[in-house]
């Protein structure tokens, strides 16, 4: 076993450090008891004060008062966990420690070496998939394309002009494009570029998971007085599609398949380091991760645009919009709640922007991690708790990459 005398020896002085400062400043005696009540009470105490503040997501790069307050509390009752364990048995402590240590290394060694296994594995033995619904040959499916945009008028044309050049019947599918609160002119771009404007205005609700609800709920409408779709798809303002974008997702639905993730591409690999660095994550994940799973016959990850279902997966699971990663919560409930997997359309090629400079990218990072770790908290531990009741590696396949994922 790894030996952290060292680590414990400074551990040791910091402990030592920090009481002997309150004992100077306050004229308090620190006994270890005294100290780790304080902390209790304190991340107690936050605790229940984020309960109570508003339970909506932060649209931007910030944590709101509730994610504050929560991560606060569960750091200082943490810390009072260690601090208690230490005085109370430094060997317990001591035992402790080390097992939180290997636990890390044991992750480190599954985030490197998991998924080239799964890619080497699909390539040795693909495995066939067990179909939710009837397939339909020859059929072509009737799609609602969903686009999503916040003041994007300089951009939003290139993507209706995208998907109305592909070669797929053009009565076969609609293009709604949302127009959440949006203060320029992106609903008359829209328009002239011969889609379908939705306006949205209500600004205590803002965000592409409550637009999509919003959406959905008209669609569930249209469904009911005979305005039938076979499958919606999402995208966002500033995507692009290849020629066979629909022809590829309409063979997958005939096959059965009821949600599913197309390829992710970028338009724009070779602007800046960050860009392309960004480009060379998302070829990898193509191809290490999603398909190699879908060919394994495990799960891919759903990932915001590029997201196909039929609304029968709405209907049976709903959709979430208290996350700020409504796609890894619509993965983890649908693999949950059916313990069958999301499949992968690797022919649908869509094509996004990435960010051009560190700083956009880091605020860009930071918003999906905090809903990598909050999907984390809540889904990963039902995900393995019910993969090992149902003897379903699907589900302990996705608990891993929600923990993996905020490494």
């Amino acid at each position: 076993m790894v030996d952290f005398s060292i680590f414990f020896m400074l551990l040791r002085l910091a402990m030592m450090f920090v009481q002997e400062r309150i004992q100077i400043h306050f004229g308090l005696q620190t006994h270890p008891a005294l100290v780790g009540a304080v902390l209790a009470l304190t991340g107690s105490d936050l605790f229940v004060l984020s309960r109570f503040c508003a339970h909506t997501p932060s649209n931007n790069s910030l944590c709101n008062t509730r994610q504050r307050l929560t991560w606060g509390s569960y750091t200082l009752l943490g810390i009072c966990g260690l601090y208690t364990l230490y005085h109370a048995s430094f060997l317990i402590f001591r035992g402790a420690m080390a097992f939180i240590f290997l636990c890390m290394e044991l992750l480190s060694v599954v985030f490197w070496f998991y998924d080239p296994f799964i890619y080497i594995f699909s390539r040795l033995l693909c495995r066939k998939h067990t179909i939710p619904c009837s397939s339909t040959p020859n059929k072509l499916n009737r799609f609602a394309i969903i686009g999503c945009a916040h003041n994007e008028e300089q951009v939003i044309g290139e993507l209706v002009k995208s998907l109305y050049a592909a070669s797929y019947p053009k009565n076969k599918y609609d293009v709604y494009v949302i127009c959440d609160n949006c203060a320029d002119n992106t609903a008359d771009a829209i328009r002239k570029a011969g889609a379908i404007a939705m306006e949205r205005h209500d600004p205590e609700h803002r965000g592409k998971g409550f637009g999509l609800r919003w959406m959905f709920d008209i669609l569930t409408a249209q469904h009911e007085q005979g305005n039938v779709y076979d499958a919606y798809i999402i995208l966002d303002a500033d995507n692009l599609v290849n020629d066979e974008f629909f022809y590829a997702i309409n063979d997958k639905l005939n096959e059965g398949h009821e949600i599913m993730q197309t390829y992710l591409g970028c338009k724009n690999p070779k602007d800046t380091w960050v860009s392309g660095s960004y480009s060379f994550c998302y070829w990898v994940s193509n191809t290490i991760y999603q398909h190699s799973h879908a060919r394994a016959k495990l799960s891919a990850q759903m990932s915001g645009t590029g997201m196909v279902l039929r609304p029968s997966v709405l209907r049976n699971i709903g959709w979430d919009t208290d996350s700020l990663t409504e796609d890894l919560v619509l993965t983890a409930r649908y693999v949950l709640g059916k313990r069958r997997p999301c499949g992968w359309v690797h022919g649908a090629r869509l094509y996004d922007e990435k960010p051009l400079k560190i700083m956009p990218s880091v605020r860009q990072r930071t918003r999906w991690m905090q809903g990598y770790m909050a999907a984390m908290f809540k889904f990963a531990p039902r995900l393995v708790w019910s993969g090992i009741r149902h003897r379903s590696w699907i589900q302990i396949d996705v608990a891993f990459y929600h923990t993996l994922a905020t490494l």
